[in-house]
């Protein structure tokens, strides 16, 4: 899970660095290859990340309770979902690509942290 968590603050850094690129050049001069090494990581990333805790709602929980486990870990994903889709709406108006990228990234490597020093607790 920690591994999915970095993955995808590493494919926001990229995603940023791409982005910096189509800021800096002249219109049309950037391939729209780049863009699939953040598509390749952000993908190794939520795999890691996902099957992770479904793997954990399965092999953990009671069998009368599994459905139960991996609706509530789906429903964690809806409301991660939600706020992403506030906190781009209201805090990144007026922010540029670049740094809505990098604001996602830092969040992602500082909740990866947060995780690690529960799981280490």
């Amino acid at each position: 899970m920690l591994a999915g968590m970095t993955l995808g603050s590493v494919a926001f850094l990229a995603a940023a660095g791409v982005q910096h690129m189509i800021d800096s050049s002249p219109p049309g001069s950037v391939s729209m290859s780049w863009q699939v090494p953040q598509y390749l990581i952000i993908t190794c990333g939520e795999v890691l990340f996902s099957i992770t805790g479904l793997e954990y709602a399965f092999s953990r929980a009671p069998a009368s309770m599994k459905s139960l486990v991996a609706a509530a870990w789906l429903c964690t994903t809806a409301v991660g979902n939600i706020v992403t889709v506030v906190m781009v709406e209201t805090v990144t108006r007026d922010m540029d690509q670049v740094h809505e990228f990098l604001l996602f990234s830092g969040g992602c490597l500082g909740e990866s942290r947060v995780v690690a020093c529960r799981c280490a607790w």
